[in-house]
Formats: structure tokens, C-alpha cells, sequence
């Protein structure tokens, strides 16, 4: 249940359902990568796992800190591990939370491991291959999207602005998840 973001939701399920028709012109194809920004607290979690529970995927929530190693190429290893991992365990989808920590444009401040650890992504990004048996989605979601790469940002075709609620979607949420019931959240006084 989310509470709000009708429009998001619309867009997800658009995108994921045009990979069921069949016999569609090249240039109409399953959106297998997308990119959600916004603010902290807004739904990106939540939007990722829905989506892997709707389609029956395989939810791989990783925390990109948890992929670094001071090790030299373990990282590296690391990155490709999970993306071999989602294609045997297909459908699957790789949720990439915070991706603009690993992400950053490359420059001249930046390292030799960073920027061999974001050309693995890269690669595993490309190596997605629609119309494979297997079915990986990557959800990538970030609150500073001016901070990613270039790279990085061209191979999220779908991009999703997920805004802070308004307020029948602020309702929506407290009922969703703490009165769960049907009551009115606007009617309701303060308690001094």
C-alpha cells in the first residue's frame, strides 16, 4: 500500500507493462532501469519493493556502501556477483538506494577505485539485454541527482521525480500505515 504518487505508480506499471506485449515496434520496449529522486522520506523504498512485489521478482535492496571494499578489485567483483545473482534468480529487481554515493561524477578529485567500481556498474547496466530470457529491473533512487554521473544518468531511460506528499496523499499515508481503517484523518482534532 503507498500512500499518494498515483502518477509515479502509473508511469512504473506502464513501463513495466509494455515488456508483456508482444510483437511491439523496436522503439517501444520494458523500461528495465529507472531512476527515482526526490527528497528523503518520500516512497523511493517503498515504490522499489512494490514493484518487485507486484511482478513476483526477486527484491535485492542494497545499500551501496555494502558493495565497497578496501580491497583492490573486490568491489569490482562485488557489483558483478549481484547482477549474475539476479539474472539466475530471475525476475529480479536490483534496487540501488542511495546511488549517487557510489555515482559521483567522475573528475579530477576522484579516485582510480571509484571510477573502476562506477565503470563495473556501468558495464553491468549495459549488460542488461532485453528480450533475454531473464528479466533484471534496476532501480536506482537518489536525493542529489545533480551529483551523478552523466554516464550513469543515460542509462536510466525512466526518470521519476517522487515529490514530497501533499495533503490528501499525506492522509492517505497516515492511514495506511499507522490507523489502518476507515477513518477520517481531516476530521480529526488536536490534542492539546
Amino acid at each position: 500500500d503507498i500512500g499518494g504518487l498515483e502518477e509515479v505508480q502509473k508511469r512504473i506499471k506502464r513501463a513495466i507493462a509494455l515488456g508483456a506485449v508482444s510483437d511491439k515496434p523496436q522503439a517501444v520496449s520494458a523500461t528495465d532501469r529507472v531512476l527515482m529522486f526526490g527528497p528523503p522520506g518520500t516512497g523511493k523504498t517503498l515504490l522499489a519493493s512494490a514493484v518487485a512485489g507486484s511482478m513476483d521478482a526477486t527484491f535485492f535492496d542494497v545499500k551501496l556502501g555494502g558493495l565497497l571494499s578496501k580491497y583492490f578489485g573486490d568491489s569490482s567483483k562485488l557489483i558483478n556477483a549481484l547482477f549474475d545473482l539476479a539474472a539466475t534468480m530471475s525476475p529480479s529487481v536490483i534496487f540501488l538506494d542511495e546511488i549517487d554515493a557510489l555515482t559521483q561524477s567522475r573528475n579530477g578529485s576522484s579516485d582510480s577505485s571509484s571510477r573502476r567500481v562506477l565503470n563495473t556498474l556501468l558495464s553491468e547496466l549495459d549488460g542488461i539485454v532485453k528480450g533475454d530470457e531473464s528479466f533484471v529491473m534496476v532501480v536506482g533512487a537518489t536525493n542529489q541527482p545533480g551529483d551523478l554521473d552523466n554516464a550513469v544518468r543515460r542509462r536510466f531511460p525512466e526518470r521519476l521525480l517522487i515529490p514530497l506528499p501533499d495533503e490528501p496523499a499525506a492522509e492517505d499515508v497516515v492511514k495506511i500505515h499507522t490507523l489502518h481503517g476507515d477513518v477520517d484523518v481531516a476530521d480529526q482534532s488536536p490534542h492539546t
